[in-house]
């Protein structure tokens, strides 16, 4: 604040300035004295300019844009709280340079739900109760949003003409699509990657489900072959090549309850970046796709909290701001199935357990001839602290634990024998990153991660006479990664940044398996290795005009195999015109972890899956050549947006693939990858449809042998989604069609007698071909109603979500297994095969408060 001095009296200057402390100097300054609560007034602010000369302009101008009324007598002013009001509104929305109407415009009341979208002609209309400092926000794509003041809505007969000017920092007017599906859903910065702000989407729109995983499978090129939110594919590219992070630190298991529910919180996420294609060198080392999880990195100015509780968990969170300068996030969910046994929670321990042990002793269980008793339970934790010391210096400490827990006994008394399973999977992550600003056009960021996760499970089998051992069989799996590494930013001019960096990375892995395993003669019973990997990436990102190009590079020294690796990469976009854009990308990149699959059936088909380091005699450095090509439309509500690719992968390992033993182990194979995601849009105020369709080709080829490609196990030529998105008031309804390619399976031809076992005989497939049969086509109808309101003017958000998945309650196959069994009338051997499938009919419900 400062004093000038006119020839009249003073005249006082403030800048964002507590509205108490404003009347405080005022008072000081001139005659004037106020009645007022500090603790309501000093919630906001004032800033501007006041003569002291007019007393009656100085408090109309105080309190024009602040939640008070005043009354003047003499110089005693009373402060006095405004009434909410009831406002009819209409305009029009246009541009501000050729005054064409602008459709499909946000208008929302800032800061509450209530909101609609301009049609056609620009025009929109709506009511509402309000504050007279409230605002309208107005919103659309490739211009700069501008607030308007309720007070400062002109009252006169004709609707008001808003116009909007184009954004400067969106580059060529349009490239960023920012209302992509739904609000909430942008194109990223990175090119071919999409942005979900799931603040947004948990606010405006439920067509989604309240699960991050879940959530980027709304996108083409993006599927789960069996439903669930840990086995992810993105562009034909396997769980393990994709890569999870969450601030940024790897996730290496994202899913509870054996993955049908994701170990991410979505009630404490702010930001998530799908990058389908070719990324930035600044990531870490995976081939396929990123999906890269944030919580929020701004302090807020108030207290943000929220209990709820849907078929499978409970879940609260609470954010608490000290002023400006310090935040701390702690949330948790919990399970409900040790508690209460729900529809939802049955399904999906039944899809999970289906043709396995469990579900044989169940069958004996419910017929009262035995006994078992199983416990399944999950529980996540997550942590955050932001400190802003000043503008130019910024720390954030974050914390995630993850914990799954499956105990299961079982006892026959007529056999007096007792099964016992345990299972315990742990994830913890840690990261902490420091934003230096010291330079206008400089900025830094020193950060460091550690991510660690354990894997255990054992089996037994006990003689209850004899308390002896009668078998056992156990594994145990970890990893543990640690980076440490600086990121730089430099602003060059409006039109080159330039990033650059280091990164330091060293990845432990430890395992033991047990005899039996389907592993032991590819793995030693236990090892512990340590890799330690030197990263150095750079980019420059150029945008001039209707053209946008990034080229950048990352290289990488891996010490277990003493090699050097070169990641080159470069995208590009065209502005053709105002409704049309060419996209590009290409790039080699490389991983040195992989996962093995175990898809023996022997066991309860835990996912006991192992985590491995590339060696030169155990695993090879996998890599891959990435390309893709597209093109956007957008218009009057429409978006078409397509792009075709190609992948290449060498280096994969047959245990990674989960094809059976079809192969010897220690075979490799490349695999390939063509496709076609296209994504069609259409909003009509508040009805929004798109469809996803991806057309691809997946292929594998054994690079030992002569075996013709032939088909992954994930290959669906063709899969497409149909979302359908009504909003109407405080209800939304979500309908979804999903149908895709059955996936492959191989037929065996014949049996035959294992000649290498010379002790007892044992018998095997032959297979003619692989992959080269398919399950019948898959086919999902789900539909959701969601209610979300305000409980009173100043309470908290109330929402009530209630979903059905596999309305139609289809049997939709997801594989196919053949084992050879005695037929009844005589010694002859028999193929007998076993089906799995997906979810039945299926409940959700989900209740939330929050505010």
């Amino acid at each position: 604040m400062f004093i000038l001095f006119n020839g009249h009296g003073q005249i006082l200057n403030f800048e964002n300035t507590p509205l108490d402390e404003v009347l405080l100097e005022v008072e000081k300054q001139s005659e004037l004295s106020f009645n007022f609560d500090h603790k309501e007034v000093s919630r906001q602010v004032f800033s501007g300019q006041l003569d002291l000369s007019d007393l009656k302009a100085t408090c109309t101008k105080l309190f024009k844009y602040s939640s008070f009324d005043f009354v003047l007598n003499d110089a005693n002013i009373l402060l006095i709280q405004s009434k909410r009001k009831r406002y009819k509104l209409c305009g029009y929305i246009v541009d501000d340079q050729s005054g064409s109407p602008l459709p499909f415009a946000n208008i929302v009341l800032n800061g509450s739900q209530i909101g609609t979208q301009s049609n056609d002609d620009g025009y929109f209309e709506i009511e509402f109760e309000a504050m007279k400092n409230d605002q309208l926000s107005i919103n659309y794509i490739g211009y700069e949003k501008r607030m308007l003041y309720l007070i400062d809505w002109k009252r006169d007969e004709d609707c008001n003409v808003i116009s909007l000017s184009v954004d400067v920092d969106i580059f060529s007017d349009e490239i960023i699509i920012k209302d992509y599906i739904l609000s909430g859903i942008v194109e990223g910065e990175e090119y071919g990657s999409v942005r979900l702000d799931f603040n947004d989407l948990m606010e405006k729109s439920n067509a989604h489900e309240f699960d991050v995983m879940k959530s980027v499978q709304l996108l083409p090129g993006v599927q789960s072959i069996d439903e669930s939110a840990q086995n992810i594919y993105i562009r034909g590219f396997t769980p393990d090549q994709n890569l999870l992070s969450w601030e940024n630190a790897t996730i290496y298991d994202s899913g509870h309850l054996f993955g049908m529910v994701s170990s991410i919180n979505p009630f404490v996420i702010d930001d998530v970046q799908l990058q389908k294609g070719v990324y930035g060198p600044s990531f870490k080392n995976r081939i396929g796709g990123i999906i890269d999880i944030s919580l929020d990195d701004e302090i807020e100015n108030r207290v943000s909290a929220g209990i709820g509780s849907n078929m499978t968990e409970n879940h609260a969170y609470i954010e608490v701001p000290f002023k400006d300068k310090f935040e701390v996030t702690l949330a948790r969910r919990q399970s409900i199935g040790g508690i209460l046994s729900t529809p939802t929670f049955s399904n999906y321990i039944d899809k999970v357990f289906q043709e396995t042990r469990f579900e044989d002793q169940q069958i004996s269980t419910d017929e009262e001839v035995a006994e078992a008793i199983n416990n399944i339970s999950y529980s996540d934790i997550n942590g955050k602290i932001l400190m802003k010391f000043n503008d130019k210096l910024k720390l954030k400490l974050s914390y995630l634990e993850s914990e799954n827990m499956f105990e299961y006994t079982y006892e026959e008394p007529g056999l007096r024998l007792i099964n016992e399973d345990e299972l315990s999977k742990r994830s913890q992550v840690l990261s902490a990153q420091m934003d230096v600003n010291i330079f206008n056009n400089t900025s830094s960021s020193v950060y460091f991660s550690q991510s660690d996760y354990d894997n255990t499970y054992s089996s037994e089998l006990d003689d209850v006479e004899s308390e002896n051992l009668f078998e056992s069989f156990s594994t145990f799996n970890r990893i543990s990664e640690f980076n440490a590494g600086i990121k730089n930013e430099w602003d060059l001019n409006q039109s080159i940044d330039i990033d650059f960096g280091y990164e330091w990375g060293q990845k432990e892995v430890e395992y033991a398996i047990d005899n039996g395993s389907l592993f032991e003669n590819f793995l030693s019973e236990s090892d512990f290795l340590i890799g330690n990997i030197h990263n150095l990436f750079g980019s420059i990102d150029y945008r001039k005009e209707k053209l946008a190009f990034e080229a950048g590079l990352r290289v990488s020294h891996y010490d277990i195999q003493n090699q050097f690796f070169f990641g080159p990469r470069g995208k590009l976009q065209y502005k053709l015109n105002e409704k049309f854009k060419l996209k590009f990308g290409v790039g080699h990149f490389y991983q040195f972890v992989s996962q093995l699959v175990d898809f023996s059936e022997s066991e309860l088909s835990v996912n006991n899956n192992i985590w491995i380091l590339a060696s030169d005699d155990r695993a090879s450095t996998m890599t891959a050549n990435k390309f893709s090509l597209g093109g956007a439309y957008t218009h009057k509500g429409w978006l078409i947006d397509a792009d075709i690719y190609r992948h290449s992968s060498f280096g994969i390992s047959t245990l990674s693939t989960n094809l059976g033993s079809r192969f010897e182990i220690e075979d490799l194979i490349d695999a390939q990858t063509v496709g076609l995601d296209l994504l069609i849009k259409k909003n009509w105020n508040n009805y929004r449809t798109w469809v996803n369709y991806t057309l691809s080709n997946n292929i594998y080829f054994l690079n030992t042998t002569d075996v013709e490609g032939f088909p992954s196990n994930h290959d669906r030529p063709h899969c497409l989604s149909w979302v359908n998105n009504f909003k109407w008031k405080s209800l939304e309804l979500g309908v979804t069609y999903h149908a895709a390619t059955g996936l492959p399976y191989s037929d065996p031809e014949e049996i035959e007698l294992d000649d290498e076992d010379e002790e007892e005989e044992n018998y095997q497939f032959l297979y003619e071909s692989i992959n080269e049969e398919r399950l019948r086509s898959y086919y999902r109808l789900d539909a959701s109603l969601t209610f979300q309101k305000r409980l009173g003017k100043k309470g908290p958000n109330f929402l009530a979500s209630l979903s059905m998945l596999n309305i139609l309650d289809r049997q939709n196959e997801f594989s196919r297994n053949f084992i050879i069994t005695d037929t009844e009338e005589d010694d002859d051997l028999e193929t007998l095969s076993i089906d799995k499938f997906l979810l039945r009919r299926t409940p959700q419900l989900l209740v939330r408060i929050y505010w």
